[in-house]
């Protein structure tokens, strides 16, 4: 088997971490894969319910250390093995796995300080999780940026004017309490006749104020309703700003910590998340959709690269979307929309949700799933909040590392005799469990066969250059669920095509 042409590399796949030693010389050491326990530092608990559909983490202080036979990835073989044509001979070229980068955009409202069963918040444990992540040598030789939701706007409690408000305007002065005090959601109104929505309370729009007998926050007052919202004070006008928090997807484009080369870059990583207090609501769509803004940006300047995001969040979209009225099915598609315009440009989106078993059973997994779906990532990882959400949560990450790693490789620049490759006359061969497939090409992601799989490039030849060879999702699928596989490109032969 070739080396692979870079540094050492470790891969967790199907829950299995395995460290391959490579050497950056021609003709270096052999891929062999190791044993590993993936560098946890993640405290003791129980083991929760397992992360998009793996086994649940052993129950344990760090991560169980993890051997036996696994996955191998690599490019080995030399022209004329089996499952091959024996019309032509192709060369056998040594192929790279793509280099992989990740801009997480991290989940910080205020709900993320809420306590998990075993009595840490989930910003501990999430941030533990990363930390760790940054920190294992799993992780050496990815690179990692992150960025965080909401962007709180510095303005203050109260407006009379919508430029006191700025980006958070305009400012409120009447809403309709029936609303308010039977659905505890804030509308706008002008008029009685605008809150007349079907609630249990008649209709009343009430005109917003502060109560002289109170201390702010909990000062608010509606004139309509002075004797009973401001005890023996007086109830003076004033209104609030409609949102406290950005929803301006450029602010969300420009990251915390920018995308750098793990581990050099754990040590601003770790210190970002250390200082940052979680505060505020969940404008979701904004964030993702600055998510991938950063990644087209980070994966226009280095092509060849694989550049995927992560959504991580404990919540459902709470603010920034078009219809103050709109319903969470609309809210959620708002978000999945980002997610789509990503994958049309060949970024992907990988969604983890932490949430506790009440949202799980009003539709938190389905909502995730749709979010991942349109981001190209098929499903979701749902972490509960009442198992352990630090390992859950580093496991999902590994699986993320480990399906991206494992699915993807640079395009040959030349054959064995130096000569430019035809992108017409590239296979790959698929080797599992010592039988020999040959993987056929598909015109796109659109054209990959469910039972056959196949493989694509990232850009089709005829508009530009192709830099990545992607394997279909069952062919990927193949590499994470078979033992010894090994993957051969072969240049010079005419590729196989999927009708």
């Amino acid at each position: 088997m070739h080396a692979f042409g870079r540094g050492c590399v470790a891969l967790t796949l199907c829950g299995l971490l395995f460290v391959w030693a490579c050497s950056s010389e021609e003709g270096g050491s052999a891929v062999t894969p190791k044993g590993g326990s993936g560098g946890s530092e993640l405290p003791a608990g129980n083991g929760g319910n397992g992360v998009g559909g793996a086994p649940s983490p052993s129950q344990g202080g760090a991560l169980p250390s993890l051997g036996g036979s696994g996955v191998v990835v690599g490019i080995s073989g030399a022209a004329g093995s089996a499952g091959k044509g024996a019309s032509c001979a192709g060369d056998i070229t040594k192929a790279e796995l793509v280099p992989l980068d990740i801009f997480v955009m991290l989940d910080s409202s205020g709900s993320m300080l809420e306590s998990t069963a075993l009595g840490t918040t989930k910003w501990q444990d999430v941030s533990m999780a990363l930390g760790s992540f940054f920190r294992d040598p799993g992780s050496a030789g990815l690179s990692v940026g992150l960025g965080y939701f909401p962007i709180p706007l510095e303005i203050g409690d109260r407006c009379t004017s919508d430029a006191e408000c700025g980006e958070g305007a305009p400012c409120i002065r009447r809403i309709c309490l029936n609303v308010l005090l039977d659905l505890e959601i804030a509308y706008e109104c002008a008029s009685d006749d605008d809150c007349d929505v079907g609630t249990d309370l008649p209709p009343l729009c009430g005109t917003l104020g502060e109560c002289s007998a109170l201390q702010p926050p909990d000062n608010f007052c509606y004139t309509e309703l002075a004797d009973e919202t401001c005890e023996a004070g007086t109830c003076a006008q004033s209104g609030v700003c409609s949102r406290y928090v950005s929803c301006d997807a450029a602010r969300y484009a420009a990251p915390a910590v920018p995308i750098a080369a793990l581990p050099g870059n754990e040590p601003t990583l770790s210190a970002s998340l250390q200082l940052r207090v979680p505060v505020g609501s969940t404008p979701t769509a904004p964030a993702l959709q600055g998510a991938l803004d950063q990644a087209r940006s980070w994966a226009a300047s280095h092509p060849g690269h694989s550049v995927v995001t992560l959504l991580a969040t404990d919540g459902f979209p709470t603010e920034c979307f078009a219809d103050t009225a709109i319903n969470n099915d609309d809210l959620i598609e708002e978000v999945a929309a980002a997610a789509r315009a990503g994958v049309t440009d060949g970024i992907r989106s990988f969604v983890i949700g932490v949430f506790s078993a009440t949202d799980i059973a009003a539709g938190a997994r389905t909502n995730m799933d749709t979010v991942a779906r349109a981001g190209g990532t098929e499903q979701s990882f749902i972490v509960d909040s009442s198992g352990n959400v630090a390992m859950e949560f580093l496991s999902a990450l590994n699986q993320i590392r480990g399906s991206s790693l494992s699915c993807e490789f640079q395009v040959p620049k030349a054959d064995g005799s130096g000569r430019e490759v035809d992108y017409d006359k590239v296979n790959v061969e698929l080797t599992a469990d010592g039988v020999a497939t040959r993987i056929p090409r598909a015109q796109s992601v659109a054209a990959c066969d469910a039972a056959r799989g196949g493989w694509f490039y990232d850009v089709s030849p005829g508009t530009a250059e192709p830099n990545r060879i992607i394997l279909c999702e069952a062919s990927c699928a193949a590499i994470s669920s078979a033992q010894n596989v090994s993957v051969e490109i072969e240049l010079g032969c005419q590729s196989e095509i999927i009708e």
